[in-house]
């Protein structure tokens, strides 16, 4: 009866496994869609997808007797010249009657077998791969005694598979540096594998994404992370923004999936006419950003050179359109790598939009504008600037200063905290909070970044709050806001969203959208922002007797430029609260630096801002003007070069007298001084253009 009973599970096991290898066989090929490029406004790319790969050899799969035999079958069969024109049936029939016979010549012969496959895998691999068949042949016979595993680089290099546990799954060591295959390299191996039924090599893929440069505007562009995802129930990896463009752009620049499917029978044969079922992916599109990569550079640059030179914490460059909302630079520092993610924890704030503060006395302009607007003063209004100590009701302010009446223009050139109290008072507490929301203060500015920060205009217990948040105190902003601020006033009295993306652009050079100026709404009108322009070209004007303004470092030579600084203390650490008690919330020692201005005057090209934190170099002024002023009078005077905006004020003398200097050397000369010299202007005359 047991012997019955065995008899009856050995053809139980028999009868499975051979119903098993006489199942069809289907062989599922994920297509990645390719995730979409992000380009410069010139169409200069700055972040790519591409997709590299690695053959990976499995010597126990590759040792698979009938897998081996099927295919030295198959490929003996199809040598015959009438092969193709044989049916189906007939081609079956000859390729298992081939199997047949290999199987009894190969019987007691398994390395020959071995051999003789591995070669023919190494035959058609090898010219694909450019490598010379007998070393590349040479060096897998070494390497299959050696490991259950490995891989080829694109060098045709032999790698052992290293590999650490995680959560009890064995996983691939990720190796960055690797030498990895092109992408037109893996479809000719992926071709070659399907097309001679090769089994045992298995070509991963990866989609790869490319920086042009990795630490260009990473706080714009932000990167990516591999998730793992199922599609058509198969696993993949699969690219996700994380930070910035690349996220808040995610769904714009995803591609869809596509996929190949082939079946074959069990003798390796495809079935039917139709080889397989292909579904072609879809790439994503592309995203053109405002962002103009040389103006990119230059912010940096100068930003990462104030850095230093001043032993500042942070801090960041904006320059903007103001008549369309663009974009055109925004730097940051620290600035972090952007392959190296871990740099975003300590470096990873984007300072233009996420860092809210005090601005100070570049809010005073918000005052000094709607006053205009209301028609309340003009530029030459004379203001009460109560000789430095200003009396309200059960309080006072004090100012460094001690000054009697001012002309309004000048209120802002000498940056006179009392004076703007009294201009703001003209068209009273109400209106003006109106006038600050209506500049976008306390709101974000909709500007296509992830964790953009509102700021806030802090609640008013008092009447001293109210007059604080005239000179830019008691209320939070960040850059982007303060910029977007004076690009109202460079516009024409318009409030107009801050944008990065210029168009989306499909695959195959479809424009699906494109950008359109969004007026907000009209703040001032066009005749209050020109008067507030003229007045803020008080701030770089010496006007003589002692009279200058308080930006004269951020003139920009040969250009009409206009602006205003902004010095604000910072509040208080622990430890200095607990050291000088008594001395008020504010530090005496650390505060922020702003300078916000464009240019020209009577037609401005762009704005640009400027946000340096804690400057801390000895020797030297740690107000605005010095600190500030500069870089915006560096940055300005390179993007003007850039833009050809053409001079349009008095050369100073020691420019002019380089001028013979610089025609000698047109490799040195910007081309803003090119325009002039086709002018044929000699150096006498360039003091008068």
């Amino acid at each position: 009866m047991l012997a019955v009973r065995l008899i009856e599970i050995q053809y139980f096991r028999r009868s499975y496994f051979h119903e098993e290898a006489e199942k069809n066989k289907e062989t599922f090929t994920l297509l990645h869609g390719g995730r979409g490029r992000i380009l410069d406004r010139h169409e200069q790319t700055i972040a790519r997808s591409i997709s590299k790969g690695q053959l990976w050899v499995d010597v126990r799969h590759l040792k698979q007797k009938d897998y081996a035999i099927a295919t030295l079958a198959w490929d003996e069969c199809r040598s015959d010249p009438q092969w193709a024109k044989l049916s189906e049936k007939e081609q079956s029939n000859r390729t298992r009657e081939a199997v047949s016979r290999l199987k009894h010549h190969f019987k007691n012969r398994v390395v020959e077998l071995e051999k003789r496959y591995l070669a023919y895998a190494i035959d058609h691999l090898a010219p694909v791969m450019a490598l010379p068949h007998d070393e590349f042949y040479a060096a897998f016979i070494e390497k299959i005694a050696l490991n259950n595993y490995f891989y080829i680089t694109g060098s045709g290099k032999f790698h052992q598979r290293q590999v650490v546990s995680r959560d009890n799954e064995t996983i691939p060591t990720p190796r960055p540096n690797a030498d990895w295959l092109d992408d037109d390299t893996c479809n000719k191996i992926q071709e070659t594998l399907d097309q001679n039924k090769i089994f045992g090599f298995k070509l991963v893929k990866s989609a790869r994404r490319e920086y042009v440069n990795p630490k260009f505007a990473t706080h714009v562009i932000g990167h990516t992370e591999n998730e793992n995802r199922i599609d058509e129930g198969h696993k993949f990896s699969w690219q996700v923004g994380q930070a910035g463009i690349e996220s808040k752009m995610d769904e714009c620049l995803q591609g869809k999936n596509g996929y190949r499917k082939i079946i074959t029978n069990p003798s390796g044969e495809l079935i039917g006419k139709n080889t397989g079922i292909t579904k072609l992916p879809v790439h994503g599109n592309n995203v053109v950003l405002t962002l103009d990569t040389e103006i990119q550079n230059i912010a940096q640059e100068e930003l990462n050179t104030a850095i230093t030179e001043f032993k500042a914490k942070q801090g960041c460059v904006i320059v903007m359109d103001p008549h369309t909302g663009e974009i055109l630079a925004m730097a940051n520092n620290p600035v972090f790598h952007v392959m190296r993610a871990d740099g975003t924890y300590t470096a990873g704030m984007n300072y233009a939009t996420q860092y809210f503060y005090e601005p100070g006395s570049i809010m005073k302009i918000i005052a000094f504008s709607a006053a205009l607007n209301q028609k309340k003063i003009a530029r030459n209004s004379i203001i009460n600037c109560h000789n430095g100590t200003y009396k309200g009701d059960n309080y006072e302010i004090t100012e460094k200063y001690s000054r009697g009446y001012l002309e309004a223009e000048w209120v802002i050139g000498l940056s006179s905290n009392l004076g703007t109290i009294e201009i703001a008072n003209r068209i009273g507490t109400e209106r003006f909070k109106v006038y600050l929301q209506n500049f976008g203060i306390g709101v974000k500015t909709g500007i296509e970044l992830s964790s953009e920060k509102a700021g806030a205009i802090t609640p008013s217990q008092f009447q001293i709050d109210d007059d604080r948040k005239t000179f830019g105190y008691n209320l939070q902003v960040t850059p982007l806001q303060m910029a977007n601020v004076y690009s109202v006033i460079a516009n024409g009295g318009k409030r107009i969203k801050p944008t990065l993306i210029k168009s989306i652009v499909a695959n195959d050079g479809t424009i699906i959208s494109d950008h359109k100026p969004e007026v907000v709404c009209q703040v001032i009108s066009s005749e209050a922002a020109r008067e507030t322009r003229l007045a803020l070209k008080t701030v770089l004007t010496d006007k003589g007797n002692g009279v200058k303004g308080t930006g004269l470092l951020a003139k920009v030579a040969g250009h009409e430029a206009c602006g205003k600084t902004g010095t604000s203390k910072k509040m208080k650490t622990a430890e200095e609260r607990e050291k000088y008690p008594k001395s008020g919330p504010y530090s005496d020692t650390r505060q922020y630096c702003s300078f916000v201005g464009m240019l020209p005057v009577n037609e401005p090209k762009f704005v640009c801002m400027v946000f340096i934190d804690e400057p801390n170099a000895p020797g030297i002024s740690h107000d605005a003007g010095a600190i500030a002023g500069p870089v915006f009078s560096r940055v300005c005077s390179r993007v003007a070069a850039h833009l050809h905006i053409a001079p349009t004020v008095a050369i100073p003398p020691h420019v002019a007298n380089q001028w013979n200097f610089l025609i000698s050397s047109p490799s040195c000369v910007a081309p803003w001084l090119a325009d002039l010299r086709n002018m044929k202007l000699s150096p006498s005359q360039l003091t008068r253009v």
